[in-house]
């Protein structure tokens, strides 16, 4: 039904809360199987691969630093994470992050090349 439909998408309020930086909130929002629930990481390592990959987005003397302040950036995090662990494509945190700065009006540097490939190397094309 359109009713059961209603309450099948809609975000809760721990999410809003993680968004605000609510460390009990992002508790229960990776215990929830929600939008993102925990990483799906079957091992340590993935997992730490998966963090080292997202780590740019995070870092406080990196390319998106200047944006923490504007755009909180906890939730593109945990998605990159996710993602990474997932087996998806994870660089779309970073677009989605790197266009809700751009929206907000703080311009940032990027790791994404000119062939759209995370960490690339800009050489598009079949290498």
């Amino acid at each position: 039904t359109v009713a059961s439909m209603n309450s099948w998408w809609q975000v809760g309020t721990s999410f809003a809360a993680l968004l605000s930086g609510s460390t009990s909130a992002q508790c229960k929002f990776e215990d929830n199987n929600g939008l993102l629930g925990a990483a799906p990481c079957a091992t340590a390592e993935a997992k730490a691969d998966a963090e080292k990959y997202c780590a740019a987005l995070i870092a406080r003397d990196g390319v998106y630093a200047r944006c923490h302040g504007v755009v909180p950036v906890k939730a593109y995090y945990l998605e990159c994470v996710h993602d990474r662990c997932a087996g998806a494509g994870a660089c779309d945190a970073y677009v989605n992050y790197e266009e809700a700065c751009a929206a907000a009006g703080v311009q940032t540097g990027s790791i994404i090349d000119q062939c759209g490939e995370c960490h690339g190397d800009g050489v598009c094309g079949d290498k």
